[in-house]
């Protein structure tokens, strides 16, 4: 039997949020064939809030989006079928376009976290949080599995829909990046992420 053939999907920047290079570095240390069909969208979470907080701006994000789908859809026909397609994390609009060129693979999205919720957690308006969890439910609705980082998001799924939980992690330079020292002073910790 071939093995299981992984394309990892979308406009995830891995270099912004290096989840999903964790994910599919994990994948190919295990013996998986990944390949990559990626087009960065070039603005992060706090970007993506702001465009739907200032209305007469959408266009401009829906134009970016349709730009980009346009070169994955044209990169995705040339590549072998895959068995396996994984949309990165901020791919909300992603998995919905990977479920029209994929028909027969297996969808995989890795929502980590819900749209919805960040716009409550940052104060958006209630029509956004609302666009924001139709949305949410539109992604679910186009996965096979939906994948997420704590047992609460877990929870927060319909019945209806396969999730697991993936906890974050970081990718292996993070932990090369110095050798451990020995301080006499107070410990001192930095808090890297995002809120």
């Amino acid at each position: 039997m071939p093995p299981m053939r992984i394309l990892a999907f979308g406009t995830f920047d891995e270099v912004r949020h290096p989840r999903i290079g964790v994910i599919l570095t994990g994948l190919e240390r295990h013996g998986y064939s990944v390949e990559r069909c990626n087009v960065p969208l070039g603005f992060d979470t706090e970007e993506r809030v702001r465009y739907l907080q200032r209305p007469w701006t959408v266009p401009l994000f829906v134009l970016r989006i349709l730009r980009t789908w346009w070169q994955l859809a044209r990169t995705a026909r040339r590549l072998p079928t895959p068995d396996v397609v994984l949309v990165g994390y901020l791919g909300h609009f992603d998995v919905v376009l990977a479920r029209l060129l994929f028909r027969r693979a297996v969808v995989v999205h890795d929502m980590l976290i819900f749209a919805g919720d960040t716009a409550r957690d940052r104060r958006a308006g209630g029509i956004v949080q609302r666009l924001l969890h139709g949305l949410d439910r539109v992604a679910i609705a186009a996965s096979d599995i939906v994948v997420v980082d704590t047992e609460e998001h877990l929870a927060m799924l319909p019945s209806k829909a396969v999730g697991v939980v993936v906890p974050v992690g970081a990718p292996d330079a993070w932990f090369t990046a110095s050798e451990p020292t020995v301080h006499d002073g107070p410990l001192r910790v930095v808090f890297f992420g995002l809120y």
